[in-house]
């Protein structure tokens, strides 16, 4: 999404039952949302948690909260400066660190392991176990896992030929697959993160497709251009002159039009079409967000690849829960609105708020002004009721509520964070 101002953070989340039975990282059975409370005293605002009626279950106490995944938040505590997880009952757990660590996805969760020499990054389970701890050699770890195969996407520098390459990680078997550092192995040269049992990776002879078993579905080409992930079995494709080309497309894929959508097999679904992008789309949800080459307008297509919501928002959020957010512009005003999966308007929100989040657990919040309390963010339900708003500290806004975004082609989760600077 474009235009309006956001607020971005990497962080992912989701978790695995005891018994085994994958949960959504858009799942939170908490019934509990971050929110705010402004202390007069010192002008500032501290961070707890509510239920759906509005009332603190966890009081206002933190610089920093999170939402819940897999039973757990990230908390920051201002008194001893280090973050901490904490369950729905608001009890701290094993864990602490200077440093932010990531919300939990499918059972593990990214974290930042504290060195005397450096800081690099390992895994731990629900239990507060380590996963994996010495993951010293990666210049970078993909934030989070994927349902498929519990797999991270990476990359590191081999140390042989310093160049970077990528390749998985398996956190429940403790084990490197195509590890970039063993260079035993083959490595790729571009490795995008799972979705829906497939990925998309590259080589000497060009990009294609692999599932999880590592085993290749469309064979390594540069007649495959640069290919993208949206979900679904769903790939967009952007024509590229040559592999290095494809490899830059890669790193900055909204420089290149995307021009037909294609499965995993290689057949071409969508042909003709002229996107800056598509968004892959979110777990569980029928439509995903594109936006044209030619005027920046928004719409959607569904599973098939087939635009059912016509191009027609100057800003598009995408669909959660069945919803999205979708705005107009004339000159500098704006005016946005609830639409649902048929593209017929649920509710109109006007031009005094920004959507700050995806619809998450049937609320969602907004950022606005009101006369007696100034700026001030509130939590919305499905019909425009306020169950709850806080005043705005007098903060800048690296200090805003901010999207947690997963990077690296994934599809988007709908947790965010508030506080914290």
């Amino acid at each position: 999404m474009k235009q309006l101002p956001l607020f971005l953070l990497t962080l992912t989340v989701a978790y695995l039952t005891s018994c085994n039975t994958v949960v959504s990282p858009q799942t939170d059975t908490t019934g509990l949302w971050p929110a705010g409370k402004y202390f007069e005293e010192d002008n500032h605002v501290r961070y707890g948690f509510i239920n759906r009626k509005g009332e603190f279950i966890i009081e206002p106490q933190y610089g920093y909260a999170s939402s819940f995944s897999g039973g757990y938040a990230v908390v920051y505590d201002e008194s001893d400066k280090r973050y901490h997880y904490i369950d729905a009952n608001g009890n701290r757990q094993n864990f602490s660190s200077e440093y932010p660590p990531d919300l939990f996805y499918y059972g593990f969760a990214k974290v930042p392991v504290e060195s005397s020499d450096t800081r690099y990054y390992g895994f731990i389970d629900v239990n507060f176990n380590y996963a994996l701890d010495d993951a010293s050699g990666l210049t970078s770890i993909s934030d989070h896992m994927t349902r498929d195969g519990y797999i991270w996407a990476y990359f590191g520098v081999n140390q042989n030929t310093n160049s970077t390459q990528y390749g998985y990680l398996h956190a429940d078997k403790n084990q490197i697959v195509q590890n970039a550092i063993d260079v035993e192995h083959s490595t790729y040269l571009f490795a995008a993160d799972f979705i829906d049992g497939y990925a998309v990776t590259a080589t000497d002879k060009g990009f294609g497709i692999i599932n999880t078993k590592y085993e290749v579905i469309l064979e390594y080409s540069l007649d495959n251009g640069m290919l993208q992930n949206i979900g679904y079995g769903l790939f967009a494709y952007r024509q590229a002159a040559d592999l290095n080309s494809a490899l830059r497309i890669a790193r900055t894929p909204h420089s290149t039009p995307v021009t037909k959508i294609i499965n995993a097999q290689g057949n071409i679904i969508a042909d003709n079409i002229n996107y800056n992008y598509i968004e892959p789309f979110m777990e569980g949800e029928q439509l995903t967000l594109f936006c044209n080459s030619s005027d920046s307008k928004y719409g959607y297509i569904n599973k098939s690849g087939r635009e059912v919501i016509k191009a027609l928002y100057d800003y598009a959020e995408n669909f959660s829960e069945g919803y999205a957010f979708i705005g107009y512009y004339s000159g500098e005003d704006y005016s946005i609105a609830m639409i649902d999966k048929n593209g017929k308007t649920i509710l109109n929100l006007g031009n005094e708020f920004e959507i700050i989040s995806y619809v998450h657990n049937g609320l969602f919040l907004t950022f606005g002004y009101d006369e007696q309390l100034g700026e001030v963010y509130s939590y919305k339900d499905l019909k425009g009721n306020v169950i709850y708003s806080w005043r705005n500290e007098d903060i800048p806004l690296p200090c805003a509520p901010r999207r947690f975004s997963l990077g690296n082609g994934a599809r988007p989760v709908k947790h965010y964070a508030l506080g914290g600077c």
